[in-house]
């Protein structure tokens, strides 16, 4: 709730009443034009420096704050997470032994810019993998496996002057942390502070690489007694963090993890889930419709945590336009590993 202020003209009656208090007259006695005049005057500078008030009342809470949020930020050891690059490998074919020099520059389907990192020669069948980082960082640079980058450049002997994105993918990028998403972290600095290796400890740890809305999942004596492992995917779909975020969030937990605790810090395992789905009614729109209902619905799964196949038919039915429909597979309940986020797969469509 903001500092209540009054308006203008409510402290212009103020003003008035108050003069005719100190000039013993009655509540209801006339004034003239001048004193009239005056009050407004004063009313006015009044309510700037209420409305002053007003703002520093907010933005002394970091509940509140916008442009003093940094500033809270600094006070409680929280900085705002930088949007990051993503990186991987690639799949290069061509002519036997052929030399590859670093920075070639590629680009995906979507106008995403990618470079190499180091030089390679492929090997004697004509095959190499070749280190890549996006140009611009931001969660737009991540592509899934097997996406196909053209070459900016031709290069001779090079198969479809193409490289293939391996079975990892590009992973870790992501865009700056979301200003919510960073006052949710202040907060949560100030409501659970460390209190020695609690689950809520090794969850924020590894919030400071990933953002808030990072997904964590902590399991005490993980590889054994005194160890503790932490699963970490990246918000909103992103994927997984790359191998430079995961030791960055290995870093952070050496520097704040009890002695006592050997901690291992692994990126989640996707298990996409394929639907087979017969949908009334079966037009463009709908299913539009129920897929991203879909994608939402998986964008709020939890790692190692099963889905009912009544929340699956829930989230079709939510979908605008969809009177009924049968969900063909998957037909169990999702039941992933303690290490598994299950994500949204490939949809098939079929008559009703």
């Amino acid at each position: 709730m903001s500092w209540p202020i009054s308006t203008p003209s409510q402290i212009a009656a103020r003003q008035i009443q108050d003069l005719r208090s100190a000039l013993g007259l009655p509540d209801d006695a006339e004034v003239n034009e001048v004193t009239r005049a005056l009050a407004g005057a004063w009313s006015g500078s009044a309510y700037e420096l209420l409305l002053f008030q007003r703002v520093l009342a907010d933005e002394l809470m970091p509940d509140r704050a916008t442009e003093w949020l940094p500033r809270h930020a600094s006070i409680w050891d929280v900085p705002r997470r930088q949007p990051t690059k993503a990186r991987g490998a690639a799949l290069a074919e061509g002519a036997a032994n052929l030399p590859l020099p670093a920075g070639i520059a590629v680009t995906s389907s979507k106008g995403q810019l990618y470079t190499t990192t180091a030089s390679i020669a492929l090997d004697a069948a004509g095959q190499g993998m070749v280190d890549l980082v996006a140009a611009e960082a931001g969660s737009a640079g991540n592509l899934p496996s097997g996406a196909v980058l053209t070459l900016v450049s031709p290069i001779a002997g090079l198969t479809g002057q193409a490289l293939t994105v391996g079975s990892d993918g590009l992973t870790g990028g992501l865009d700056i942390e979301d200003i919510e998403d960073w006052r949710g972290r202040i907060l949560d600095e100030i409501r659970n502070p460390a209190a020695g290796g609690t689950v809520t400890d090794y969850e924020r740890w590894a919030r400071q690489v990933v953002g808030a809305s990072g997904l964590v999942a902590v399991y005490p004596e993980w590889g054994g007694l005194g160890t503790v492992g932490v699963i970490v995917a990246l918000p909103g779909g992103g994927g997984v963090p790359s191998p430079a975020q995961i030791a960055e969030i290995e870093a952070v937990m050496a520097a704040n993890r009890p002695v006592t605790a050997a901690v291992i810090v692994l990126p989640a395992l996707l298990l996409p889930v394929n639907h087979t789905i017969a949908l009334t009614p079966d037009t463009t729109t709908t299913r539009a419709a129920v897929t991203t209902a879909l994608q939402a619905f998986y964008g709020l799964s939890r790692i190692g945590e099963a889905i009912p196949l009544s929340r699956i038919g829930e989230a079709i039915s939510a979908a605008p336009g969809e009177d009924s429909h049968v969900l063909i597979s998957p037909t169990a309940a999702i039941t992933p590993t303690r290490r598994q986020l299950p994500v949204l797969g490939s949809i098939t469509w079929v008559s009703p």
